[in-house]
C-alpha cells in the first residue's frame, strides 16, 4: 500500500504514548544506581573506620571479667542471705538470678555448691508438687557435699516422695527448722528409714493425717501443728516427753469421748480451731479435749467458738483454775452467736479478749472486715495465730 501522510491533528498511536514513562523509569533507575554506589562507598568507609575501634574493644579487659572464677564465686555467695537463712528460689534475690547474667557466670554459679545449700520450699498446691520436687532435687544435687539448710513455709506439707531425696542427704543436714508431712488417708505412713537421730535440729513440725511418729524427735520440738488427726491418736504423743512452747490443733475431731490427761508445763500458746464453718450442734468432742489439758505457762489461747460448749465461760474458767495459768490473750473465732459480752466480762484479768466470728480469718484478703469484741484490727495480720498463707506461684526456674 502506498504511504499516506497522517492528517494534521490526528491522535497518537499506542507505541508513541508508551515511550514517555519508559524514559522516565530509565532515568530514575540511573539515579538509584548512583545513590546505591554512594551508600556502598559510605558503608565501606564506615567499616574501615569501625575495624580498629572493634579491635581496641576486643583487646580491653573489664576488671570484673579479669577476676578469677573463685573470686566471682565468693562474691556470689555474699550476694545471698547469710547462711543458714534461705533465699527465695526465684527472683532477684535468689541464686537462680545469678544464672541469667551471662553464660560464663551461669557456669560459675552452677559450679558453686554453697549457692544451693539453703533451700526454701514455698507453699504450692498439690498439682505443683512435681515441680517443687524437681527444684528440691536439683538444689540438693548442686549443693554437692556442703551442709544444707532446709526450710519450709508453714503451709507446705511434704508427702513421702519428698522425704526420700531429703533423707538421702541426712548426713549433711545443718538446719531443718520446719518439717511438715501430708499423708493420704489409708496409706502406710510409717517411715522405716527415718529415726529421731535423723532430725538433730528439727524444732517445728506440722503433721497431717499421720498416725505413726516413732521417727519423730518429740522431746526437742518447740512447735507442733496437728491437722486432721483423731485425738485418740495424738493424745499419746502429747503424753510423752515433750517441751512444746506452741501447739496448734486443727480439724482434729473426736468421734467418741476422750479420756486422759495431758500436762504441758512449758506450753505458752494453744490453738484449737476449725478451718471451715461447722454446725455448733453437730457431734463434736472438743470440750473433753480442752479439759484434759493442764498448761501452767499458757499465755495465749485461740479457739473456735464451736469447740467450746454452751457454757464457754465455765470451760475457760476450768482450764485457768486447773492449770493456774495467767492468760494474756484469748481469741475466739467462727461462731457468730457466741455470747461475747458476758464472756468478756467474766475474765477481767485477761488483758486482751478478741472475737472474730467469720471464717474469713482463715485466708484473709486485704479489706476483710472483722467482727471483733475488743476489737480486732482488720489490717493487723499478726492478730490471728493460725492464718493460712496465700498461695505463691513459682516461675522462672
Amino acid at each position: 500500500m502506498p504511504w499516506v501522510a497522517k492528517p494534521k491533528g490526528s491522535a497518537m498511536t499506542h507505541d508513541d504514548t508508551d515511550k514517555t514513562p519508559r524514559a522516565a523509569d530509565r532515568a530514575r533507575i540511573t539515579e538509584i544506581d548512583a545513590e546505591i554506589r554512594a551508600l556502598e562507598e559510605r558503608i565501606r568507609v564506615l567499616r574501615e573506620e569501625r575495624a580498629p575501634c572493634q579491635q581496641r574493644m576486643d583487646a580491653h579487659k573489664y576488671p570484673v571479667l579479669s577476676l578469677a572464677n573463685e573470686v566471682i564465686s565468693e562474691i556470689f555467695i555474699h550476694f545471698l542471705l547469710p547462711y543458714p537463712a534461705c533465699p527465695p528460689l526465684t527472683g532477684r534475690e535468689s541464686p537462680t538470678a545469678l544464672t541469667h547474667i551471662c553464660g560464663n557466670w551461669r557456669q560459675i554459679a552452677l559450679a558453686t555448691p554453697k549457692l544451693w545449700r539453703a533451700i526454701l520450699l514455698p507453699f504450692v498446691d498439690d498439682e505443683d508438687e512435681r515441680y517443687v520436687l524437681r527444684i528440691l532435687t536439683t538444689c540438693l544435687e548442686r549443693s554437692g557435699s556442703c551442709p544444707i539448710s532446709i526450710q519450709l513455709e508453714p503451709d507446705l506439707r511434704l508427702s513421702k516422695k519428698f522425704l526420700k531425696p531429703i533423707l538421702l542427704h541426712r548426713q549433711r543436714w545443718d538446719l531443718w527448722n520446719w518439717l511438715s508431712l501430708k499423708v493420704d488417708e489409708g496409706s502406710n505412713d510409717r517411715h522405716p528409714n527415718a529415726t529421731p537421730a535423723d532430725f538433730p535440729r528439727l524444732r517445728e513440725v506440722t503433721l497431717n493425717h499421720v498416725r505413726h511418729w516413732s521417727w519423730l524427735p518429740v522431746s526437742q520440738l518447740t512447735s507442733l501443728t496437728l491437722e486432721d488427726i483423731s485425738p485418740t491418736k495424738y493424745i499419746p504423743l502429747l503424753q510423752s516427753e515433750v517441751n512444746l512452747l506452741c501447739l496448734r490443733i486443727v480439724d482434729c475431731e473426736g468421734r467418741k469421748p476422750i479420756q486422759g490427761d495431758v500436762h504441758l508445763s512449758r506450753l505458752e500458746t494453744l490453738v484449737m480451731v476449725h478451718s471451715e464453718p461447722r454446725d455448733r450442734h453437730q457431734p463434736y468432742y472438743g470440750d473433753p479435749v480442752l479439759q484434759i489439758f493442764t498448761v501452767p505457762a499458757l499465755r495465749t489461747l485461740q479457739i473456735s467458738g464451736t469447740i467450746m460448749s454452751d457454757n464457754p465461760t465455765a470451760l475457760l474458767t476450768s482450764l485457768i483454775t486447773r492449770s493456774g495459768c495467767k492468760l494474756q490473750r484469748v481469741f475466739v473465732t467462727g461462731w457468730r452467736n457466741f455470747p461475747k459480752n458476758g464472756f468478756r466480762g467474766s475474765f477481767p484479768d485477761i488483758p486482751e479478749v478478741v472475737f472474730n466470728m467469720s471464717y474469713e480469718w482463715y485466708e484473709r484478703t486485704e479489706g476483710d472486715e472483722e467482727d471483733s469484741g475488743d476489737e480486732l484490727d482488720g489490717e493487723d495480720e499478726d492478730d490471728l495465730l493460725y492464718a493460712r498463707p496465700r498461695r505463691q506461684m513459682m516461675t522462672g526456674w
